[in-house]
């Protein structure tokens, strides 16, 4: 994911003192990062999908088709669980990221939902270290989910939907390969009221804008 102002302006909170609402924080010159409340902002979504796929009913499960861009026509089919594979992923990571107190604290405050006053008896710390320890949770986690490679868990729809590959046509999008699909110019079919004979009206303005484009 690309830190700039057009990716996290959506994310940032409104009455942030640090990023006034903007979502980036410049330090310095030539350097910019994402502010604190943005990373937050994206672990809660990503652990709001991890409940939701685990409070469902072990036998309600749902198979996805998915497929898959090879060289020229050599596209495959391929059968996932998006639901588990995704709370799978998304407890992984914290586990590979989080050192083990971090990682205790994350198991019984943000997926079992124990109060702080009983995360405090358990991991035998003070009230400052417990919250600290969630909001360095929260930044943490949140960066990772982005920046994650070669697959990122956020944003969430291009993790969950298969066609997040296929260009405006269907055609799945391959530059190193751009003769491979002809061009198509729209100015050379037979015109019926502006518009090519059974030709779709949406692709018909696609293939303009790709011609206007060249």
């Amino acid at each position: 994911m690309t830190w700039d102002r057009s990716n996290t302006l959506a994310l940032a909170k409104y009455g942030c003192s640090r990023c006034h609402g903007l979502g980036m924080l410049t330090p310095w010159p030539r350097a910019s990062r994402p502010c604190p409340c943005v990373l937050r902002r994206i672990f809660h979504a990503c652990l709001t999908r991890y409940r939701h796929a685990q409070a469902r009913d072990k036998y309600i499960s749902r198979i996805t088709l998915d497929l898959l861009p090879g060289p020229r026509h050599s596209h495959s089919l391929t059968v996932s669980r998006h639901e588990e594979e995704y709370s799978a992923d998304f407890y992984l990571l914290a586990k590979r990221t989080l050192d083990p107190w971090h990682f205790r604290l994350f198991r019984l405050h943000f997926l079992a939902g124990r109060p702080w006053s009983q995360c405090l008896q358990r991991l035998h710390t003070s009230r400052g270290n417990f919250f600290h320890g969630v909001y360095r949770i929260q930044e943490i986690l949140g960066r990772i989910l982005a920046e994650l490679l070669p697959y990122p868990l956020w944003p969430l729809d291009d993790y969950f939907h298969s066609y997040r590959s296929l260009g405006p046509l269907g055609i799945f999008q391959q530059p190193q390969s751009d003769g491979y699909y002809p061009f198509v110019d729209p100015e050379k079919f037979p015109a019926s009221n502006g518009r090519p004979r059974g030709l779709n009206y949406h692709i018909y303005n696609e293939l303009r804008q790709a011609a206007a484009a060249q």
